[in-house]
Formats: structure tokens, C-alpha cells, sequence
């Protein structure tokens, strides 16, 4: 079994405003993938979408409460991430994104945007590259990261 993954970083010119009382953390997506099954981690507002076709769907609730975030590495109360088991399918597909990927996506674009013949890694990172840089024409701020891992 092969697996192709490609990880995108744009982080544009954000920076910690230095504001009193603010911590930093950081959320938390990991996969483990191993002959066909991938074992997932969450925690956060980072998300973890299954692929196939043109259909994203997010694997976990995100960790937010009335609109802020209540789980977090480092800022907060230590607390598991939940985990998950799923079977990996040819054609299917793993999106790991940060809230700053997919905040100002709807998730019928990115499924969209990666549907359809990619043209190996090279061609992946540019649909990856396309989608945060019409997220952040869209007004997206925060962090923007996102992994994709596919079964061929």
C-alpha cells in the first residue's frame, strides 16, 4: 500500500499581539496510518476531514464552547485528545487543517478544490496553496496549515 502526503505552511504575517492574560497553545491533529487503518488524534479546533470523491466530512466536534476554544496544548487544563479509529479505502483521503485553513472555506469548496486527478505531490500542493490563499482572501488571520494524506 502507498500513501502520498503533502503538508502546507502559510503563515502570512501573523504575530502574538502581547495582550495581557493571553496564553498560547496549540491544537492537535495526528494521524498514524498503517496498512489501510489510521489512528487519529484531536484536540482543539484543528480538524481531521475523511476525503472521498467531492465529500469532506470532520471526524471530531471541535474543542470550542460558546464560541471560544476550551482545549488546547499548553493554555489550558491538560486533557486527552480523543481518538479514533477508521479504515482508509483507495481513492479516500485524510485532511488535516488548521481552524485558519478552513474558517473561511466551506467545506463543499475544499472538497471540491481536491477532487478529481491530482498530478502527484506537486500538483496536491498547489490545490493546497490555492485553497489557503482564497481563505485568507476571504479574511482568514490565524494560522493557516494543512496535511493531506491519500491511500493510491
Amino acid at each position: 500500500m502507498r500513501y502520498t502526503a503533502v503538508f502546507m505552511n502559510f503563515a502570512g504575517s501573523l504575530r502574538h499581539t502581547g495582550k495581557k492574560g493571553i496564553a498560547l497553545g496549540t491544537t492537535l491533529v495526528f494521524a498514524c496510518v498503517l496498512g489501510g487503518k489510521a489512528m487519529l488524534f484531536h484536540l482543539g479546533d484543528s480538524r481531521i476531514y475523511r476525503h472521498s470523491g467531492k465529500r469532506l466530512k470532520s471526524l471530531f466536534p471541535d474543542d470550542v464552547r460558546g464560541g471560544r476554544l476550551c482545549a488546547a496544548i499548553g493554555s489550558m487544563e491538560p486533557k486527552m485528545p480523543a481518538m479514533r479509529m477508521i479504515r482508509l479505502f483507495p481513492g479516500q483521503g485524510l485532511l488535516l487543517a488548521s481552524d485558519g485553513f478552513y474558517k473561511a472555506l466551506s467545506e463543499e469548496l475544499i472538497g471540491e478544490a481536491l477532487s478529481g486527478r491530482i498530478n502527484g505531490r506537486e500538483g496536491l500542493e498547489k490545490r493546497l496553496r490555492t485553497l489557503a490563499e482564497e481563505g485568507m482572501k476571504r479574511g482568514s488571520k490565524d494560522h493557516i496549515s494543512a496535511v493531506y494524506l491519500c491511500k493510491k
